[in-house]
């Protein structure tokens, strides 16, 4: 009996560790998608400012 329950418990650290790591790895996924998207926006956002005060000049 004693046996079953270290074996539970060690099979839920293993799960809860599992969780951790996947929703890690999630997190870092997600952050690299919208650190890439950020940099395509301000690139936009620099070339209309760039745009922009060309045309303030004229």
């Amino acid at each position: 009996m004693q046996g079953d329950v270290i074996e539970l418990k060690e099979g839920q650290a293993r799960v809860e560790q599992y969780m951790i790591d996947n929703l890690r790895a999630y997190t870092d996924k997600i952050t690299e998608y919208i650190d890439a998207r950020t940099d395509a926006l301000n690139k936009r956002v620099y070339r209309l400012e760039v745009a922009f005060e060309r045309l303030n000049k004229q």
